[in-house]
């Protein structure tokens, strides 16, 4: 699979990008708690980051009528650009949680769309008879590597300030977007009939309730995004109470090793049914 150059770019660029989620995610999480001391700031920042998520369904059409190498740097871009606007926020002193949730939602909506973007490229960059293989990779990236960033991130909080970790951040963001730059491939996109124009974005929700198995994944997928939701909130409670970054580091690095088995042992598993 890393034969493949173009899925390489794809595969750094997402980790690129991952550790940018983590590093703000989890250092304005900490922030947030330190500055309110408050249970419901964290959950209406927690709301802000994840909310976007719910909207995905939006710009699902139009994924495929564009060219998703330009698609993926534009929501890079996007992302970028706030959490550059937050680096001068908290550079000039200003601490306020409803600037922070606001910019955080923003860069939330394009990070989010990236991970669409991402999964509907990688048929188009490698063979059908890899595609298994190719997501597995991907789901390393975004679950394993993802939770190993956070828990660094949740380390790194011991040592450096707010500033530093949005500054590695923005050096992150602009990595990925280098390394998607990198991708060459010329796709072919679809001529959209007349008749298609009008179709509406809610066209994916027909798909989901007309197919039973995939119904069962969604509402399975959201339940647990729903209990994820509350244990991030409670680690940070559980870690501030401690008043230790480090110990918020910990909680994040044992997630990581549940992680990396469920998404290499299990996932194998899974894949060779």
């Amino acid at each position: 699979m890393l034969k493949n150059v173009n899925f390489k770019y794809l595969l750094l660029g997402r980790t690129m990008s991952n550790l940018g989620d983590s590093i703000y995610y989890i250092a304005l999480s900490w922030y947030i708690m330190q500055v309110t001391d408050s249970g419901l700031w964290l959950g209406v920042f927690n709301f802000a980051i994840f909310i976007p998520n719910a909207l995905s369904f939006l710009i699902g059409p139009y994924i495929d009528k564009y060219n998703k190498r330009m698609l993926l740097i534009i929501c890079e871009w996007g992302q970028l650009l706030p959490i550059l606007a937050l680096t001068l926020i908290v550079f000039n002193g200003i601490e306020n949680p409803y600037i922070i949730c606001i910019i955080v939602a923003t860069a939330s909506f394009f990070g989010m769309n990236t991970y669409t973007i991402q999964d509907a490229f990688i048929p188009k960059l490698v063979s059908k008879k890899d595609l298994a293989h190719a997501q597995m990779y991907m789901s390393f990236s975004y679950n394993a590597v993802d939770y190993v960033f956070n828990a660094l991130t949740g380390i790194m909080l011991k040592y450096l300030s707010l500033l530093y970790l949005l500054m590695i951040d923005v050096f992150a963001l602009m990595i990925a977007i280098i390394t998607f730059s990198k991708i060459n491939y010329k796709e072919k996109l679809p001529k959209i009939l007349t008749t298609e124009k009008n179709k509406t974005v809610f066209l994916g929700f027909k798909y989901i309730f007309s197919e039973k198995s995939i119904l069962k994944l969604t509402l399975g997928g959201a339940l647990v995004n729903f209990c994820f939701g509350g244990l991030s909130i409670y680690q940070v409670i559980i870690a501030n109470d401690q008043n230790s970054p480090i110990l918020y580091g910990f909680i994040m690095s044992s997630m990581a090793i549940g992680t990396l088995i469920g998404s290499t042992i299990a996932s194998k598993i899974v894949l060779s049914k």
